[in-house]
């Protein structure tokens, strides 16, 4: 339909040029114009028409008409088609079949270059988008839309083997390596083509496009190869950077685990020998030892086991958190009743400090894991009590800061050296200060506390304060109450 179109237009062109030329020189001649001049005009209207048309044939076959036209009407003896100069009309013949070749040759080197131009200049443009896109899924997506505009239909990719198993003409074509469809041997009366994206002597994908391919350019079906040729390449590096990135996830795994048993071998080989040298000791002289000496070991067993307890449970937050599995029942939560269960469970731990609680006077709600983030609390002020001088008083408050809610674990016992602060939640971080060789710790509370926060969507910082000490602070998204 669309060729039909061109073909109308350009004969309606060609006689409305042609008789436009044949009037003007009718006009002209009546002012005593010279043949030479009206034979120009003839040969300015061919190169019109052959611009215009685009076509070699029509400018020959309008050139023997003009001709014609000119000897009959415009040279004597007039109304005779023959003329007594017959080499002029042979010559002129000539003349104009190497300017309808000429212009022809020139308007297609014209459009090859456009076209090349135009490709290049899309290629160019794709390769950049890929550079820029990661994921497979997502190249995919893009590499749709891109060749859709091209073809000017909708194209469907199929990649990879599972893929291909959707559609019956794309599994047939991915698994045989060949094209099929619509004017094909194989699935002849399918509505589209099936073609294969190889790489190498392998099939990655299969690419649909609806109708046949035939009326698509030699230049239009190379472009397309090139351009899956591009996407191939993009998959490819996606899938090596993916490799990479696992090789990377499981050398950092690895370095883990080895990190993680060299810092806790010592810190576990402690408390065990304590405890069970205590039991041992008591078992073997339980009638021997005196009440206030007895007590004594056994609060020591006491608090080797519930610091062992929390080092196992430290220990198995953080393997989930390294390996993705951290699972978290995100609740509605009072933060008072959070900050009240973590104070409970550290009274323990007070010894010489001094512990307070500052609550909001507001009723702060928060949406979280209420043990993941009474775990964060418990771990703070334990640091706390841990890490600072006897007698240190420690101070957890809460408070709305715009549109979240900030629980502070805040002490006098010293501070951290400012040159730890960006280290403090690293794993296996210590900060080495006086008050450390007093105290057991394998140095992952810490980064637990910012690995939990952060799986909230929280944040968690520390910083020196104006009175002597170490602040903690705790970032989370505040609940409304009616919410």
């Amino acid at each position: 339909m669309k060729d039909k179109k061109i073909i109308g237009r350009n004969i309606s062109l060609t006689i409305l040029i042609a008789a436009a030329s044949y009037l003007l020189s009718i006009a002209l001649e009546s002012y005593y114009t010279s043949t030479e001049n009206i034979l120009l005009i003839f040969v300015i209207s061919l190169l019109f028409i052959v611009i215009i048309t685009k076509s070699y044939a029509t400018g020959i076959f309008v050139s023997i008409v003009e001709m014609a036209v000119f000897n009959i009407y415009f040279v004597a003896p007039r109304g005779s088609i023959l003329t007594r100069n017959f080499l002029s009309f042979v010559l002129f013949i000539i003349a104009a079949i190497i300017i309808a070749k000429v212009v022809t040759n020139l308007q297609k080197r014209t459009e090859k270059e456009i076209e090349d131009s135009n490709v290049s200049r899309n290629l160019y443009r794709i390769s950049r988008g890929l550079i820029n896109i990661s994921g497979v899924d997502n190249i995919i997506k893009y590499s749709e839309k891109q060749i859709s505009d091209i073809m000017g239909k909708k194209v469907t990719v199929f990649w990879g083997e599972e893929k291909c198993q959707e559609n019956e003409a794309a599994k047939f074509c991915f698994e045989n390596k060949k094209t099929c469809g619509w004017g094909h041997q194989d699935f002849t009366f399918a509505d589209s083509v099936y073609f294969p994206v190889p790489d190498d002597q392998n099939v990655r994908g299969v690419v649909c496009i609806p109708g046949s391919m035939d009326e698509f350019s030699t230049e239009t079906k190379a472009y397309t190869r090139t351009f899956f040729s591009l996407v191939t390449m993009a998959i490819q590096r996606e899938n090596l950077r993916q490799a990479e990135e696992e090789a990377r996830v499981d050398a950092e795994r690895e370095k883990f685990k080895s990190d993680l048993l060299h810092s806790i071998s010592h810190d576990l080989r402690t408390p065990l020998t304590v405890i069970s040298g205590g039991a041992e000791f008591l078992s073997e002289n339980i009638y021997e030892v005196d009440k206030e000496t007895a007590k004594i070991m056994l609060e020591d067993i006491a608090s080797d086991s519930e610091w062992l307890s929390s080092m196992v449970e430290n220990l198995l937050n953080m393997t989930r958190i390294q390996e993705g599995k951290l699972v978290m029942n995100m609740k509605k939560e009072l933060v008072e009743d959070i900050v009240s269960g973590a104070a409970e469970r550290v009274k323990k731990s007070i010894k010489n400090h001094k512990l307070r609680i500052e609550n909001s006077e507001e009723m702060l709600f928060v949406k979280v894991d209420g043990q993941l983030i009474t775990k964060v609390i418990i771990n703070l002020l334990d640091n706390a009590f841990r890490h600072t001088r006897e007698n240190s008083t420690v101070v957890c408050r809460t408070y709305r800061s715009g549109e979240n809610v900030v629980i502070e674990v805040m002490d006098d016992g010293g501070g951290i050296a400012p040159e730890n602060l960006n280290k403090i939640f690293e794993s296996f971080f210590t900060t080495g200060g006086k008050y450390d060789s007093l105290n057991k710790g394998a140095g992952i509370g810490l980064s637990i506390c910012k690995s939990i926060v952060e799986a909230h969507g929280g944040e968690i910082e520390a910083e020196n304060n104006h009175i002597g000490g170490a602040t903690f602070r705790v970032k989370l998204r505040e609940e409304k109450e009616n919410e």
